[in-house]
């Protein structure tokens, strides 16, 4: 066997042995230790394909160094250095050993893996070259077992589908994950963040005040693809959303529409976490070149290593999928089927930190355009600190790229809307334009985020509903509405009967108006929920959600703030940025305490062992 021969032998048998030992060890953590891996089925043949490509390469610079020193490329050192490298990938996978000490491991292991090699060289190659074509079809098995299933499963379910109603209106549900309503230019805000939103919301209604049910995405998302509270869903950080809630995506394929959901947040909007029920199709980890290199422990530590950074350019989380691949997918999909009504989820990652927004998006709100490479280089790098770190100057300018990420959403959401119109899957369709949860820039002392507190910035989301026909153009409802009613709404908008999901339809606002909320009713409706549980971990000690649960209601014009006992009041019309705490002085108190006995009594239904 040739040297190049032996080389590839090794590279393609290790990578292989390595990426089915890497996709091993992610299913022991998640169905014998029940831990969140946060990587889709498809790990078990991307983990292998990526590790040959790492070996390929250390093999590449094995032959150039070769040139100088031969030994360098003979079986002993190449072993030796391939096994060092797939023993450390392996390895990190244990997050209580620190890199110094996988090192260390990997070194031992390397040299006995050497020693073997040189003293039965012969031997060891025909073993690899025997077992090769072995490991090769278990791949293969693995690709098929993963991908055959869920597209037959996505056939039966299309096939098992009742007939819908006649001229059943198509659903668009997207959610701009992470973006608040003070930043978008539609709720007044003094940058032209949303233009393109802005004309929509022309032809349909704008919420004004419109309430996330929680202040980060898991929670959140599962509320308002429920239609229940919060304390009434399973799903609190690391807790999935269980399978005894009935959801959106279940309501919608049982009534005939054909359901996609396609997902950019791989953290949390995943099957994982539970929010795929009744989605035929659900993209949340698709095959590409972000999950590929996500699917090696190896390149995933390097990748997120601060220092590397800067040498090879690269800011953003690994694997984010950004709007125009979303689209991409989503149009294909909705192609594929024109016989049928489509309920279509999307939520679009493109604004969540670290803000990292394309030209000509990355300066128009006051990144330094002139300040050349090193500056805006300087200038991503610090998406990766935390806020609190930052000074002033440089805090801003991570707004400023905040905004710049929004713009860009905002275009590209434009240009995804005007595609589907330029196809004809636009016409007879409700679309719904929200936000999971805002975000904070210090507002309140040294808070940054999301996930932290349910101050007003994190939960005031836009909120956007536009049907031609059914839904009248150009009103502004200023009336609290909850996330949570997103559904109710899309059953009373498409005729569902008997339409078994909770909530009440956001429309009950607006063919009311303006006598909504009733007269008489000087707190303004029956307010809005927003709950997160107490995270001890959740990194500074100063953020409220570290000391207990944390509760709001919204209702009219105040908010009411429960941290454990604590109670805090903020008049959302006079102090918008909640500067001026009325809980303890009168009226404040007494209003408090009626706001906390309405928050306790809506609280009523929490699901068993949630506080």
């Amino acid at each position: 066997m040739t040297r190049a021969g032996r080389l590839a032998l090794l590279v393609t048998w290790g990578g292989l042995a390595a990426g089915l030992t890497e996709a091993l060890l992610h299913a022991v953590q998640k169905f014998a230790l029940h831990r969140f891996v946060r990587h889709g089925p498809a790990i078990v043949w991307m983990a292998p394909l990526a590790d040959v490509l790492v070996l390929a390469a250390v093999a590449a610079l094995l032959g150039l160094l070769s040139l100088a020193w031969p030994r360098a490329a003979e079986t002993r050192g190449a072993a030796t250095v391939l096994a060092f490298v797939a023993g450390f990938g392996i390895l990190l996978m244990q997050p209580w050993i620190h890199w110094w000490a996988v090192a260390i491991l990997a070194a031992g292991l390397a040299l006995q893996v050497g020693r073997v090699a040189a003293a039965r060289e012969g031997a060891a190659l025909r073993l690899l070259a025997r077992t090769l074509p072995v490991l090769v079809a278990l791949v293969l098995i693995l690709a098929a077992a993963v991908h055959v299933p869920q597209r037959l499963a996505e056939r039966r379910a299309l096939a098992a589908l009742p007939p819908t109603p006649r001229d059943a209106p198509n659903v668009l549900l997207l959610i701009w994950d992470t973006v608040r309503a003070p930043s978008v230019s539609r709720y007044g805000y003094g940058r032209p963040t949303t233009p393109r939103l802005d004309s929509l919301a022309a032809h349909g209604v704008t919420f004004d005040r419109a309430v996330a049910p929680a202040s980060y995405t898991l929670t959140s998302h599962a509320s308002f693809l429920t239609g229940r509270w919060p304390h009434e869903l399973t799903a609190s950080w690391e807790v999935p959303l269980d399978g005894t809630t009935p959801t959106l995506a279940e309501a919608l394929a049982a009534r005939g529409w054909r359901t996609g959901g396609f997902s950019a947040n791989w953290i949390f909007v995943t099957r994982e976490f539970g929010l795929a029920r009744g989605f035929a199709r659900f993209e949340d980890t698709p095959v590409s070149l972000g999950e590929l290199i996500r699917s090696s422990a190896l390149l995933e530590w390097l990748f997120g290593l601060d220092g590397l950074r800067p040498w090879i350019g690269y800011y953003d989380v690994l694997g984010r999928k950004r709007a125009p691949e979303l689209a991409e997918r989503l149009l294909r999909w909705v192609d594929a089927d024109t016989t049928r009504p489509y309920f279509a989820f999307v939520n679009l990652f493109d604004a969540h930190e670290p803000y990292l927004p394309r030209a000509p998006f990355d300066t128009m709100f006051g990144w330094p355009a002139a300040g050349g490479r090193a500056e805006r280089r300087a200038v991503r790098a610090e998406a990766l600190l935390d806020k609190w770190q930052l000074t002033a100057e440089r805090a801003a300018r991570q707004r400023d790229a905040y905004d710049g990420a929004i713009a860009e959403l905002d275009h590209d959401t434009g240009e995804l809307l005007a595609e589907l119109a330029r196809r004809g899957r636009l016409a007879n369709t409700l679309v719904i334009i929200a936000s999971d949860h805002g975000e904070e820039f210090g507002e309140h002392d040294r808070v940054f985020g999301h996930g932290n507190s349910v101050f007003w910035p994190s939960l005031h989301v836009p909120l956007i509903v536009v049907m031609p026909g059914r839904v009248p153009a150009g009103l502004r409802v200023s009336a609290v509405a909850s996330l949570r009613d997103i559904p109710a709404t899309i059953g009373d908008l498409v005729g569902g009967r008997d339409w078994a999901l909770p909530g009440a339809s956001l429309a009950r606002m607006w063919r009311a108006a303006p006598a909504f909320p009733p007269p008489g009713d000087s707190l303004g409706g029956e307010g809005a929920l927003a709950e997160i549980d107490h995270l001890a971990n959740a990194g500074a000690d100063w953020y409220p959600v570290t000391h207990s649960d944390l509760r709001s209601l919204v209702r009219g014009r105040y908010h009411l703030i429960a941290a454990g006992e604590t109670l805090t009041l903020f008049d959302l019309d006079a102090d918008p940025w909640e500067q001026t705490n009325l809980a303890g002085a009168t009226p404040g108190l007494g209003l408090s305490r009626a706001l906390a006995d309405t928050l306790r009594a809506l609280r009523a239904t929490a699901v068993p062992g949630k506080r």
